[in-house]
């Protein structure tokens, strides 16, 4: 089996296993009888560790043989982790106790994922980013799909020993994948972890990135983690929480396919005010929405807003930083939007929708990607 197709079955499994978290966590605590405002720590502990985790994890990555075996073990302590949850009934501290162990494990891998495959994209001409992130789109699709209706039939709960079962099987394909060569790992002598941060702070465009994906990502955030709760206030069903991941996995997979196309003929920078104006009319729409359907049609937009902002804000990166601090950059920048992103998103939407209401919540969590759209605009006609 080629390293090309080992990559894009890693990636689809991979994102298939994603999802048993991403979709059927909130519906799972649901049944346990918690309240929004209870469910948002929780969620926001699945992207708080993640703050930590991706760069670490992307520093070990940087510096190891083989980051095959650092990707392995992190999905088998993450699977453990999950398959525990049935186990602990609703025990609070417990769930939260779980949720920071894959956080820090599985949750922070997608980043040092994707600087692994950039890297070895640049040894090996056959293997692409765009395609292989593609099929991880395609992974989390087929998963939402088919663990929606496993769902409403048996109950959320049975997404955690898939889950375990997946994850085990991405370990093994991980391990399969070829070792570094020598010259491939990253020399990182003379190098203090303060001279990266210094680079950061002194980069005005990075800064400005990152001010800006903040704040839609926490709009974004608190959209798609109460997206459940706004299924059930039309009367919808599990299948259709699937369903709507399913579809907006889908979505992203033309434009990461196409990326390369694409960005060859415009710069990132269009393309990322692009897509964060986007996200905020996609989030502006939902709580006038009427029946689960129209939910669905509108997620066919998800790769408008988040497939394009991906493809285009890991290559505007990878531009604007320096070569020798390209792996803190490209980590760091997910790190900030989406875990501090994902942890102010997930708490301040289950306050609002308790305090006001779900349609305020929306309102305001479209309002956030604007002005992150407004700020980055601004940001790159001042330079001119």
């Amino acid at each position: 089996m080629s390293e090309s197709i080992r990559f894009s079955l890693l990636q689809f499994l991979f994102w298939s296993a994603i999802i048993c978290f991403e979709a059927f966590m909130v519906p799972y605590l649901r049944v346990l009888g918690y309240s929004p405002v209870e469910i948002g720590p929780i969620m926001s502990a699945v992207f708080g560790m993640a703050i930590l985790g991706q760069p670490m994890l992307g520093t070990i990555s940087d510096r190891v043989r083989s980051p095959r075996y650092l990707v392995a073990g992190a999905l088998v302590v993450g699977g453990v982790a999950v398959s525990m949850l049935p186990l602990v009934g609703s025990a609070y501290g417990a769930i939260l106790a779980i949720t920071l162990v894959y956080s820090l494990s599985v949750n922070s891998l997608p980043s040092v994922l994707e600087s692994w495959l950039m890297e070895r994209q640049t040894q090996n001409p056959k293997v692409v980013y765009g395609i292989s992130r593609g099929f991880g789109s395609a992974g989390f699709a087929v998963g939402g799909v088919v663990l929606g209706v496993l769902s409403e039939r048996y109950g959320p709960a049975i997404v955690f020993p898939i889950f375990l079962g997946i994850v085990l099987v991405v370990a093994i394909v991980a391990v399969s994948m070829p070792q570094r060569e020598r010259s491939e790992i990253t020399d990182t002598a003379g190098r203090s972890p303060k001279d990266g941060f210094r680079a950061v702070f002194r980069n005005r465009e990075y800064l400005f990135l990152l001010a800006s994906a903040l704040l839609a990502f926490t709009g974004l955030r608190a959209g798609l983690t109460f997206l459940p709760l706004l299924v059930e206030s039309l009367d919808g069903s599990l299948s259709i929480v699937g369903s709507a991941h399913s579809i907006g996995a889908v979505s992203e997979i033309p434009f990461l396919f196409l990326a390369g196309w694409f960005l060859r003929r415009y710069s990132g920078r269009p393309m990322i005010v692009f897509a964060l104006a986007a996200m905020g009319i996609r989030l502006l729409v939902y709580p006038f929405l009427r029946a689960p359907v129209e939910i669905l049609l509108l997620q066919i937009s998800h790769g408008l807003t988040f497939g394009v902002f991906l493809a285009a804000s890991v290559d505007y990166i990878h531009r604007i930083a320096p070569p020798e601090h390209r792996g803190l950059f490209q980590t760091l920048a997910p790190a900030i939007y989406f875990g501090f992103g994902s942890i102010l998103g997930s708490t301040g939407g289950g306050i609002l929708i308790e305090s006001f209401s779900l349609r305020t919540m929306y309102i305001v969590a479209g309002a956030l990607p604007l002005a992150g759209a407004l700020v980055f605009f601004r940001a790159r006609t001042g330079q001119h």
